[in-house]
C-alpha cells in the first residue's frame, strides 16, 4: 500500500475520532445541562409550594387570632367611703320626779237603772282599780289605790228609757286627800253627749277611800267606766 494512502486513512481516522468524542462529550453536556435545568426547576418548584403553603397557613394562624376574644378588663375598685364616727351625745340631765299623782283605772261600772238590765256592783267593787297606766307610773307611785266607800248611779231620763238607748261613758275623776271628788271631765263617750252629764252629776257624789303614799293619803287621778245596756 502506498504511504501517501495509509497517512490519509491515519489522518482519516483521527479526524473521525475526534468527531465522535465531540459529540459525545456534547451529549454529556446536554444532559448535564437538563439534568441540572431539571434540578433547579424541581428546587424552585419546591421553593414556590413552600411558600404556597406559607401564604395559605397564614390565613389559617389569622382566623385563629380573630377568634380569639380579648380578656375583659378589671373592673375598677370601690374605694370604701369611711365611716362616719358616731357623735357623743350629751348625759341628760334627769328630771325631777312628779308628784304622785297618778290615774288609776276603775273596772266597768253596768247600772241597774229602770229599763236596763240589772248589775251586780258587789263584783265592780271588789277590785274597782285596775294598773296604774303607764305613761304616769313613776318611782314614786302611790302605795294603796283609791278605792268607791260610796256609789250613786246616774239618773236615766225617761226619754232614754223609752227610747232605750244603749251607750259607754268613760270618765275621769280627782280625788282628794279626804277621798272626795274634785272634779270630773268626760274622756270618751259613745253616743257622745248622750250620757255625759248625768254620769258626772253622778260621780260627783262617790265618795273614796283615798290613796297613800309612804303611809300619808294623796290625791290621784282615778278613770270610772260606765255602760249602759238594755234590759
Amino acid at each position: 500500500m502506498p504511504l501517501g494512502r495509509r497517512q490519509r486513512r491515519r489522518c482519516g481516522h483521527r479526524a473521525g475520532g475526534g468527531m465522535m468524542n465531540r459529540s459525545l462529550l456534547t451529549k454529556w453536556a446536554g444532559t448535564l445541562v437538563i439534568m441540572a435545568g431539571g434540578s433547579a426547576t424541581v428546587f424552585g418548584l419546591m421553593l414556590v409550594m413552600n411558600g404556597m403553603n406559607g401564604d395559605l397557613k397564614k390565613p389559617e394562624a389569622e382566623r385563629a387570632e380573630r377568634f380569639v376574644a380579648a380578656p375583659k378588663p378589671k373592673p375598677p375598685k370601690k374605694k370604701k367611703k369611711p365611716k362616719p364616727k358616731p357623735r357623743k351625745r350629751k348625759p341628760m340631765k334627769s328630771a325631777p320626779a312628779p308628784p304622785p299623782s297618778l290615774n288609776s283605772a276603775i273596772g266597768s261600772v253596768a247600772l241597774d237603772l229602770p229599763g236596763f238590765a240589772p248589775s251586780e256592783m258587789g263584783d265592780v267593787s271588789k277590785d274597782l282599780l285596775g294598773d296604774v297606766q303607764a305613761s304616769v307610773m313613776t318611782a314614786d307611785s302611790v302605795d294603796t289605790k283609791p278605792k268607791p266607800l260610796r256609789q250613786v248611779q246616774p239618773q236615766l231620763p225617761a226619754r232614754l228609757v223609752q227610747k232605750q238607748v244603749e251607750g259607754k261613758v268613760v270618765a275621769e275623776c280627782m280625788v282628794d286627800e279626804q277621798g272626795r271628788v274634785e272634779w270630773v271631765r268626760i274622756k270618751s263617750a259613745n253616743p257622745p253627749g248622750v250620757f255625759d252629764q248625768i254620769v258626772k252629776e253622778a260621780l260627783r257624789q262617790w265618795q273614796f277611800q283615798p290613796a297613800t303614799y309612804k303611809g300619808r293619803p294623796v290625791k290621784t287621778a282615778t278613770v270610772v267606766p260606765f255602760e249602759f245596756e238594755l234590759g
